[in-house]
Parts: structure tokens; sequence; C-alpha cells
């Protein structure tokens, strides 16, 4: 593998992971001798290492082919909302480039089918600068599937979506670039400690060796984490995992930072402490924040929720006005 290469930054697009040649994401995994741990100059050489020594573990793919792999498999949807109406319409012309509106995430009629199965259903929704932006629905709505098409890894069936000025169509690579990413499952490595799972993110994503350490300082500080940097991730409660997972997102300052269930099986104290962190990103940082979740107690700390449910928006609005 190339670390230096123009694709080194696809490849990070899972933290520690990315796309092989067909287009597909995978996620590696590295076991490190104790002999090397606390060794900067080791981490470095793990990294340029890194194609001989890790191993690609398949987790999604670009489409729903199954010649090409099992990520196209989507539950059936669960559960139903009561209430349905038509998704909110918006006006306002897409462009490729960033415009002088504030909005950085707008999607027009997006829809994603596998085979006879429409996952998303012409949803129609913006998102502003700095906002955090909640999509509600059960299991099997079609909110991680929204989110996959929003971070490129998987092609919309039709419709257009833009993220950070960018067509997630036309411009992929653009738009990876420019978003941090938590998926539901952990890809941390556990036998690395916080800060070297940090600075392998940061060789891949090329972030200047100058800034490298600042830039771990302040995101562990964002996320209380700073005086566990040099502990193994193996140590770790399931809440400081996932925060150092958002961490390692916000590596690169993204403008987008998109959560996907972010608390997802964690109990109400960590994952009070998770919120804790989401509201301080945009407090502090500015950083606009699209996640889905289940829990409609959640949702209320949005700026904005969307109740999607069989792949439709239901309902669009803050949380007062819902």
């Amino acid at each position: 593998m190339e670390l230096a290469g123009d694709d080194a930054v696809d490849r990070a697009a899972r933290g520690a992971g990315g796309f092989d040649e067909a287009g597909r994401s995978y996620v590696v995994q590295h076991r490190q001798d104790p002999a090397d741990r606390g060794s900067a100059s080791a981490v470095v050489g793990l990294c340029a290492l890194v194609g001989a020594r890790f191993t690609r573990r398949m987790n999604s793919v670009w489409s729903g082919d199954p010649t090409v792999g099992q990520g196209a498999r989507i539950a059936s949807p669960v559960g139903s909302m009561p209430g349905r109406v038509s998704a909110i319409s918006t006006s306002g012309e897409v462009g490729t480039q960033r415009t002088a509106s504030d909005r950085v995430i707008e999607v027009r009629d997006l829809t994603k089918c596998f085979g006879n199965l429409t996952a998303v259903d012409h949803v129609s929704f913006d998102v502003a600068n700095g906002q955090v932006f909640a999509f509600l629905g059960p299991n099997g709505a079609g909110k991680s599937t929204t989110i996959n098409v929003l971070c490129t890894l998987t092609r919309p069936s039709s419709g257009r979506a833009v993220v950070a000025g960018f067509d997630v169509s036309e411009r992929p690579k653009a738009v990876r670039r420019r978003i941090g990413l938590v998926f539901q499952e952990q890809t941390l490595d556990d036998q690395l400690t916080a800060q070297e799972n940090l600075r392998f993110h940061a060789v891949l994503y090329r972030v200047p060796s100058d800034e490298v350490d600042n830039r771990i300082t302040r995101v562990l500080e964002l996320v209380d984490l700073a005086d566990r940097r040099s502990d193994l991730v193996s140590t770790f409660s399931g809440g400081m995992a996932r925060r150092l997972e958002i961490a390692r997102a916000l590596l690169h300052t993204p403008t987008v930072l998109f959560l996907d269930e972010p608390t997802i099986g964690l109990d109400p104290q960590t994952r009070a402490l998770i919120w804790e962190d989401i509201l301080r990103l945009r407090e502090e940082k500015n950083v606009t924040v699209f996640l889905t979740t289940h829990y409609m107690d959640e949702a209320e700390h949005a700026d904005r929720i969307a109740i999607i449910d069989h792949g439709e928006i239901v309902a669009l609005d803050t949380p007062t006005a819902l």
C-alpha cells in the first residue's frame, strides 16, 4: 500500500482503513510488538509497512452488487411511525461547488435501491453550517443507508447529494477529505495506545508532521481523554473507545462529522457524556454534526430532526415544533 500516494485519504475513510482499488472499504487491524509500543519512530515505521503487516477485513461496498461483497444487505424495515406526511420540500439549486449559502449538506430526491428493496425513497433535506442534525427512525428505516450515500460508501440510485460543496457522485474524493466518520462498529486497534491510533490516522490523512502532536492533544482534550493518551485501547471502556473514535474523526479538521448511532449499546451515563462531547464540538469548533439514532430523548439535543420510516422522511423540523 502506498501511504504517501494521492489515494491515501481514501484508504483512511473508516479510521484505520479506507477504500481499495475496486471501491470497497476495509478496516485494517494490527497487533503491535510490545517492544515497539510508545516509540514514535516505531509508529511511523508501522505505518510505512502497513501493506505488509496489516490484514484487511472487508465490511462495506460501493454498490449492492452481490458479486462484489455483502455490504449491501439491508435489514427489512421494522416498526412504523404514524402520521406519515410528504417529505418537506426545499427550494434552491444544488451546485457542485460551495455556494454563498450556509448549507453544508444538500439532498434532493435521494433514492437508494437494492434490487427490489427501496432503502431510501426520494428524501430531501438541508443541513446548515454548525448544526447538529439528527436522523431519527427505527432499525431498518434507511438511516445508515443515507449516511453511507452521504459519505460516498455507496452510490445513490437516483437523486443528488452535495456535502461540503461537492457532489457525492461526481467528487467523492473531495467529499472524503472534508468529512469525519464514526461507524456503529468499533474500528480502533485495541493493541495500540490512544495516541498511536491517532498518529496512524494522521499519517493516512497526510496531516502536516509539525501539526500532529498539537492536533492529537487538542482532540483528546476535547473528549476528555488527554490523561489516557498513552494507555492501550484494550483497557478502555466502550464509552471511552467511542469518544476516542470521535476524536480520531476530528483529527484532520473535517467540515462535517458523521456519527452512525454513536451511543448504541452504551449505558445512560456514558450516553450523556457522549452528548456533552457532541455539543461541545458544536460550540467550540462550529463542526456540523450529522447523526443517526433511534433514541427519541437523544434526538431532542439536535437543532433539527428528520424522522425517517420505511425509507421516507415523514417529518422534518426543530425538536420544539415536532
